[in-house]
């Protein structure tokens, strides 16, 4: 079955669509690649809000805000990788997905060396 998305006016099949079960047919107006397109604008829009509300957040449920910092490191995310690269003095234009990957292998070599104790 098929569906027009709302925003891009393509008919597209069901299972590219937003689910919603409160909706008739289970699916929202819009594809997911216009929400995703909409969320991401919606994001670098309100940057500035996000971040003052996520450290808002984090100075009242400081236990979480430690949790997740731990997790980001031990799990090496791209998140934390970028980080570590702007810190080496990368620029986020420099910052490549090959680079991640690199500076990704490196962190778990040094971390291989140390539980190792080569």
């Amino acid at each position: 079955m098929e569906k027009t998305c709302k925003k891009c006016n393509e008919k597209k099949d069901l299972n590219l669509f937003v689910k919603n079960k409160k909706i008739k047919i289970g699916v929202c107006n819009t594809c997911k690649k216009c929400a995703n397109t909409r969320t991401n604008l919606y994001r670098i829009k309100n940057s500035i809000k996000i971040n003052k509300n996520k450290i808002k957040y984090d100075l009242l449920n400081p236990e979480k805000a430690k949790e997740r910092s731990i997790k980001a490191i031990k799990v090496l995310g791209n998140s934390y990788l970028n980080k570590c690269l702007t810190q080496k003095g990368f620029t986020k234009e420099q910052i490549t997905p090959e680079l991640i990957e690199v500076q990704r292998i490196i962190i778990k070599t040094k971390r291989l060396c140390k539980t190792s104790k080569i």
